[in-house]
């Protein structure tokens, strides 16, 4: 084989070699995009479960505090909750 074929053949086959590297770089970068997608919706999820969370915590801290200062209105409200109850003139929302 003379030089320049030999160079040619080593050329190309360097070409191949990079291409499969690349190749196997570019695959592996698109399942770890997809999973770090996947991830990121699940940690908004979890976010946004947590913060509804944290509002009913603060809640039923409103509510204990109301009960420990005997509020008349906080009473009001719970019995009203539990039983459901609202008077004949008065508009309620939905129950849960």
């Amino acid at each position: 084989m003379s030089g320049k074929a030999s160079n040619w053949l080593l050329f190309v086959l360097h070409i191949t070699v990079a291409v499969i590297v690349l190749g196997a770089v570019w695959s592996n970068y698109s399942d770890r995009l997809v999973e770090h997608q996947r991830i990121a919706q699940q940690a908004e999820a979890a976010k946004v479960k947590a913060e509804s969370r944290e509002q009913e915590v603060e809640i039923n801290r409103q509510l204990l505090k109301g009960l420990q200062e005997d509020d008349p209105y906080v009473i009001e409200k719970i019995a009203r909750d539990k039983y459901d109850y609202s008077g004949s003139n008065e508009l309620a929302p939905a129950s849960r």
